[in-house]
């Protein structure tokens, strides 16, 4: 289904509705693309290195699909960079994989402040008036799916959200993860 085919999915044939977030309602690549080149490109000068930065083809290739502190890891060795993992818990300061996977998010929320995330489909509504009372759930396996659907840019959804303290909890990989479709996190089957 290419992008512009998104107008012909029409609620009113089905009894409800289970949409990814990431990359079905919103498109979240440029905030987490701006967060993650901010954090690395300041790491990398910091570093006193010959410094290379943060490019596109990195995000793709280390970062992009990737739980936060794998694709943290896996950036800093594709560089050669070997770093201690730290704690979940480490300050956005502490120079370690979890504290600079932390900054990482820092400025994600900074950017998603400032500027919001885009809608896939910038017609597409999801509010309860315009589904005819039909249930639309959004799921995400990101721990900021609340924050991203706060946005101005993204203020379509009065659905309830899915965040992923779910998945972390319960040690589910990342996006895309089949069983969020099978049984979303909250409903009984």
């Amino acid at each position: 289904m290419s992008h512009s085919d998104f107008s012909i999915i029409r609620l009113e044939h089905y009894s409800a509705a289970v949409l990814d977030m990431d990359g079905v309602i919103t498109q979240t690549m440029r905030p987490h693309f701006h967060a993650w080149k901010r954090m690395f490109d300041d790491y990398l000068r910091s570093r006193n290195v010959d410094f290379e930065p943060f490019t596109e083809e990195d995000y793709y290739n280390d970062v992009d699909g990737k739980p936060r502190y794998q694709g943290a890891r896996s950036f800093l060795e594709s560089r050669g960079i070997d770093l201690n993992q730290g704690r979940p818990d480490d300050s956005p300061g502490t120079e370690t994989v979890c504290g600079l996977g932390n900054r990482k998010n820092h400025y994600f929320l900074d950017y998603l402040k400032e500027n919001g995330a885009d809608l896939m489909n910038p017609r597409l509504n999801l509010s309860k008036n315009s589904n005819r009372g039909k249930s639309v759930a959004a799921i995400s396996s990101s721990r900021n799916a609340r924050a991203v659907l706060r946005q101005p840019a993204s203020l379509i959804c009065s659905t309830r959200s899915s965040t992923g303290w779910t998945p972390v909890n319960n040690h589910l990989r990342a996006n895309p993860n089949r069983i969020f479709f099978s049984r979303p996190p909250g409903v009984s089957m």
